[in-house]
């Protein structure tokens, strides 16, 4: 959770300072099966992952631990 002590920049006034935490759920569910090799090697679209998000700090994400390919994501 965000400290209320911690705005990194000013805002808005209209706006409020929050934590993922707090306005949304992160979830898993739906990864394509990890032992299907087609899902998975030589993937080149990003795949994020609940455990790519625990302590990540940074405003924006583009790339988790692991890839997956177009026949993965198709499935």
């Amino acid at each position: 959770m965000m400290r209320l002590d911690s705005k990194p920049w000013e805002i808005p006034a209209s706006w409020a300072w929050t934590s993922m935490g707090q306005d949304a759920q992160v979830v898993g569910g739906g990864t394509p099966a990890t032992g299907e090799p087609a899902n998975w090697e030589g993937g080149n679209i990003p795949w994020i992952t609940p455990a790519d998000l625990s302590g990540y700090r940074e405003k924006f994400i583009s790339a988790g631990a692991r890839s997956i390919t177009s026949h993965g994501l198709n499935n």
